[in-house]
């Protein structure tokens, strides 16, 4: 893995418009966040890999606002996307069609907040990199990873990873 420091001006100007969870930008700008850039040749520990996607008890898709929401992760996907909505769902069937019939390694651009323990939620990239975990094909990711506070005032699915 190859990483870098980014000035958070190219993050912003890469992902503003695309990412689509909610994300307080002008609160960004007056905190402390860094932004890393980093290349890897697979995507490593899939259960280290959290989207904004949630699940309650019956496995029936909520809001991260549910009482009962449970975080899922790419490891997950195999098992979940019946229980994920059918947009969702068609979505990633469509990207793994391709990624499956590609001859190259796929290459994916994410964006990511770094969560305690060397995890990340993935707030851009998550139908590709769901359909990456079924496809099991080959692949070259450039991830852009936000380090900043845990704070649910910034990025509302973070409320999940308070004390």
């Amino acid at each position: 893995m190859i990483s870098t420091k980014i000035p958070f001006v190219i993050f912003k100007s890469f992902f503003n418009g695309s990412i689509r969870i909610k994300l307080d930008w002008e609160s960004l700008i007056s905190e402390q966040v860094t932004i890393n850039m980093s290349f890897f040749e697979e995507l490593e520990n899939p259960s280290s890999w959290y989207l904004p996607w949630y699940l309650n008890d019956v496995d029936e898709e909520v809001s991260y606002l549910a009482p009962n929401a449970r975080q899922l992760t790419l490891a997950d996907i195999p098992k979940a996307i019946n229980h994920l909505n059918s947009k969702r769902r068609d979505k990633i069937q469509e990207l793994l069609s391709r990624f499956i019939n590609s001859t190259q390694p796929v290459q994916l651009v994410i964006a990511t907040y770094a969560l305690p323990d060397g995890k990340h939620l993935i707030m851009d990239g998550n139908h590709r990199s769901s359909a990456l975990i079924l496809a099991g094909v080959k692949a070259r990711l450039m991830v852009f990873e936000m380090f900043g506070p845990l704070d649910p005032e910034l990025l509302p699915d973070l409320r999940l990873w308070k004390d």
